[in-house]
Protein backbone atom coordinates (compact mmCIF):
# COMPACT_ATOMS: atom_id res chain seq x y z
CA UNK A 1 0.00 0.00 0.00
CA UNK A 2 1.53 3.47 -0.90
CA UNK A 3 1.92 5.76 1.83
CA UNK A 4 0.14 9.25 2.10
CA UNK A 5 3.05 11.87 0.78
CA UNK A 6 3.38 14.49 3.33
CA UNK A 7 4.49 17.01 0.86
CA UNK A 8 1.50 19.10 0.27
CA UNK A 9 1.31 21.93 -2.56
CA UNK A 10 -0.96 24.89 -3.51
CA UNK A 11 -1.06 26.89 -6.86
CA UNK A 12 -2.35 30.73 -6.34
CA UNK A 13 -3.12 32.33 -9.64
CA UNK A 14 -2.26 36.27 -9.27
CA UNK A 15 -4.26 38.61 -11.75
CA UNK A 16 -4.15 41.90 -12.50
CA UNK A 17 -6.33 44.53 -14.44
CA UNK A 18 -5.10 47.92 -15.64
CA UNK A 19 -7.72 49.77 -17.18
CA UNK A 20 -6.68 51.76 -20.18
CA UNK A 21 -6.82 55.47 -20.11
CA UNK A 22 -5.61 58.15 -22.16
CA UNK A 23 -6.29 62.35 -22.71
CA UNK A 24 -6.96 63.78 -26.64
CA UNK A 25 -6.69 67.18 -26.61
CA UNK A 26 -8.43 68.68 -29.42
CA UNK A 27 -8.22 72.68 -30.55
CA UNK A 28 -9.76 75.77 -28.91
CA UNK A 29 -12.12 78.23 -30.18
CA UNK A 30 -10.00 80.18 -33.62
CA UNK A 31 -10.26 83.63 -34.91
CA UNK A 32 -10.14 83.93 -38.59
CA UNK A 33 -8.89 87.77 -39.88
CA UNK A 34 -10.34 88.34 -43.04
CA UNK A 35 -8.56 86.71 -46.35
CA UNK A 36 -7.09 84.49 -44.62
CA UNK A 37 -6.15 81.81 -46.64
CA UNK A 38 -5.08 79.20 -43.91
CA UNK A 39 -5.72 79.14 -40.81
CA UNK A 40 -3.83 77.44 -38.02
CA UNK A 41 -6.64 75.48 -35.70
CA UNK A 42 -4.21 73.64 -33.70
CA UNK A 43 -3.53 69.89 -33.24
CA UNK A 44 -5.42 67.27 -31.84
CA UNK A 45 -2.72 65.29 -29.83
CA UNK A 46 -3.08 61.98 -27.93
CA UNK A 47 -1.26 61.75 -24.44
CA UNK A 48 -0.69 59.82 -21.25
CA UNK A 49 -1.99 56.79 -23.05
CA UNK A 50 -2.05 53.55 -21.85
CA UNK A 51 -3.60 51.48 -23.79
CA UNK A 52 -4.48 47.96 -24.65
CA UNK A 53 -2.52 45.63 -27.18
CA UNK A 54 -3.61 46.30 -30.95
CA UNK A 55 -6.62 49.15 -29.56
CA UNK A 56 -6.11 52.29 -31.00
CA UNK A 57 -8.21 56.13 -30.13
CA UNK A 58 -9.72 57.65 -33.14
CA UNK A 59 -10.92 60.77 -33.52
CA UNK A 60 -12.74 62.10 -35.97
CA UNK A 61 -14.77 65.61 -37.02
CA UNK A 62 -18.01 66.79 -38.53
CA UNK A 63 -18.49 69.86 -39.82
CA UNK A 64 -20.49 71.91 -42.41
CA UNK A 65 -17.83 73.28 -44.31
CA UNK A 66 -19.62 75.88 -44.53
CA UNK A 67 -19.15 79.59 -42.24
CA UNK A 68 -22.61 80.86 -41.78
CA UNK A 69 -23.06 84.94 -41.49
CA UNK A 70 -24.62 85.63 -38.45
CA UNK A 71 -27.69 87.94 -39.64
CA UNK A 72 -28.61 85.49 -42.81
CA UNK A 73 -26.85 82.19 -42.56
CA UNK A 74 -27.67 81.57 -46.45
CA UNK A 75 -24.36 83.92 -46.94
CA UNK A 76 -22.04 81.52 -46.27
CA UNK A 77 -17.81 81.25 -46.44
CA UNK A 78 -16.75 77.46 -47.65
CA UNK A 79 -13.95 76.02 -45.54
CA UNK A 80 -11.94 72.84 -45.51
CA UNK A 81 -10.17 71.02 -42.66
CA UNK A 82 -6.66 70.34 -43.69
CA UNK A 83 -3.91 67.63 -42.38
CA UNK A 84 -0.63 69.11 -44.28
CA UNK A 85 -2.30 68.71 -48.32
CA UNK A 86 -5.33 66.39 -47.68
CA UNK A 87 -8.82 67.09 -46.27
CA UNK A 88 -8.91 65.90 -42.46
CA UNK A 89 -11.60 63.56 -41.60
CA UNK A 90 -9.77 60.79 -39.71
CA UNK A 91 -6.70 60.34 -37.27
CA UNK A 92 -6.16 57.02 -35.42
CA UNK A 93 -3.54 56.90 -32.72
CA UNK A 94 -1.54 54.26 -31.14
CA UNK A 95 0.48 55.71 -28.48
CA UNK A 96 1.42 58.89 -26.53
CA UNK A 97 2.53 62.33 -28.56
CA UNK A 98 0.74 61.15 -31.86
CA UNK A 99 -0.47 63.96 -32.91
CA UNK A 100 -2.34 66.12 -35.90
CA UNK A 101 -1.69 69.68 -36.75
CA UNK A 102 -4.86 70.81 -38.45
CA UNK A 103 -5.55 73.75 -40.40
CA UNK A 104 -8.32 75.76 -42.16
CA UNK A 105 -8.31 76.51 -45.54
CA UNK A 106 -10.72 78.66 -47.48
CA UNK A 107 -10.28 79.72 -51.00
CA UNK A 108 -9.38 83.41 -52.31
CA UNK A 109 -12.42 83.64 -54.52
CA UNK A 110 -14.83 82.39 -51.08
CA UNK A 111 -13.13 85.70 -49.35
CA UNK A 112 -13.98 87.70 -52.54
CA UNK A 113 -17.72 87.19 -52.97
CA UNK A 114 -18.19 86.98 -48.89
CA UNK A 115 -21.06 90.13 -47.35
CA UNK A 116 -20.02 92.11 -44.82
CA UNK A 117 -20.65 90.78 -41.31
CA UNK A 118 -19.96 88.05 -38.43
CA UNK A 119 -19.57 84.25 -39.36
CA UNK A 120 -19.05 81.06 -37.74
CA UNK A 121 -19.20 77.63 -37.40
CA UNK A 122 -19.18 74.61 -35.24
CA UNK A 123 -16.56 71.61 -35.78
CA UNK A 124 -17.81 68.42 -33.79
CA UNK A 125 -14.84 66.33 -32.53
CA UNK A 126 -15.82 62.69 -31.77
CA UNK A 127 -13.37 60.49 -30.01
CA UNK A 128 -13.51 56.40 -30.10
CA UNK A 129 -11.35 53.65 -28.43
CA UNK A 130 -11.39 50.67 -31.21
Amino acid sequence: TPKPSSAASDVYKRQVSIDPVYTVTIPANTTIERGEQSVKLGSVSLDNARLEPDKTVNVSVSASGKLKNSKNESKTIAYKIMDGNKEFSIATYAESGNSTNLTLSIDKSEWDKAYAGSYSDTLVFTISYR
